[in-house]
């Protein structure tokens, strides 16, 4: 999501062109080819870049994660407000709340920021069609709270598919329509996920050595995480620990 703080803008975006000026925000889905220029001098923009792992991990309701994955899948038209538009608030003051906290680092900022981007989030998809016809969903995602939960606790190990859908009561066929039906992924794609943000934890919070992480978020091969890492982050699990040190470094700053 960018806001034009100043100036003249030219977005490129899946091959068409929109201009802004200060104060429109744009709302750019990072898998479609884009890009920016600045059409005068002093032209500044502001942009918020989403990470899935964390929106997803604040969403703790189904419907809204559900939601969340359609929304980055979406047709959605990039131009969210101009400036003096009536919408414009929901989204401009959230933007302006995320950068002042961010260029502040007071106590409690990160949780502000969170709660500012989640806010960005939850615009989005109140605008998506269809966004409170969800019962159904909901419906079949208890049916498969079983089976997620199998797989949360026993992600560090070797999992069997049978053993999972049988938590779920259901046949292994049934069961992996259903779950890519409700959860927009597949059970390997969601097993993977659960493995890697269990070691996106581990990286930002010990010092655990790679052959160690790399087993307990069930990786028997260290080299083999680190390849399906990059393929996901795109980075290393060492570089990202670098970036969580530099991170945690730059929060204790201003308290020095």
């Amino acid at each position: 999501m960018m806001l034009v703080l100043a100036g003249r803008v030219r977005m490129q975006l899946s091959g068409k062109v929109y201009e802004g000026e200060a104060g429109d925000i744009f709302f750019v889905n990072s898998n479609v080819l884009h890009g920016v220029e600045a059409l005068e001098a002093g032209a500044e923009l502001l942009g918020v870049v989403w990470d899935i792992h964390l929106i997803t991990s604040l969403m703790e309701e189904v419907e809204l994660q559900h939601l969340y994955h359609l929304l980055i899948r979406s047709e959605v038209h990039p131009v969210l407000a101009r400036a003096r538009q009536p919408e414009w608030d929901a989204y401009g003051g959230a933007l302006l709340e995320v950068r002042r906290e961010y260029e502040s680092r007071g106590l409690g900022y990160r949780t502000a920021i969170k709660f500012g981007v989640f806010q960005l989030v939850r615009e989005q998809l109140r605008k998506l069609p269809g966004a409170e016809d969800l019962m159904k969903i909901t419906q079949d995602y208890e049916r498969l709270k079983p089976a997620i939960e199998c797989i949360e606790q026993g992600y560090s190990g070797k999992l069997l598919l049978e053993e999972v859908a049988g938590a779920a009561g259901l046949s292994l066929f049934h069961f992996c329509r259903l779950f890519k039906r409700v959860m927009n992924r597949t059970v390997q794609q969601f097993v993977q996920e659960v493995r890697l943000r269990e070691a996106r934890r581990l990286l930002r919070d010990t010092d655990l050595p790679m052959a160690e992480l790399s087993e307990r978020v069930g990786y028997c091969n260290p080299n083999y995480f680190a390849r399906v890492f990059r393929e996901h982050t795109g980075t290393t699990p060492l570089r990202m620990r670098k970036q969580f040190q530099d991170m945690n470094a730059a929060g204790q700053q201003p308290h020095e």
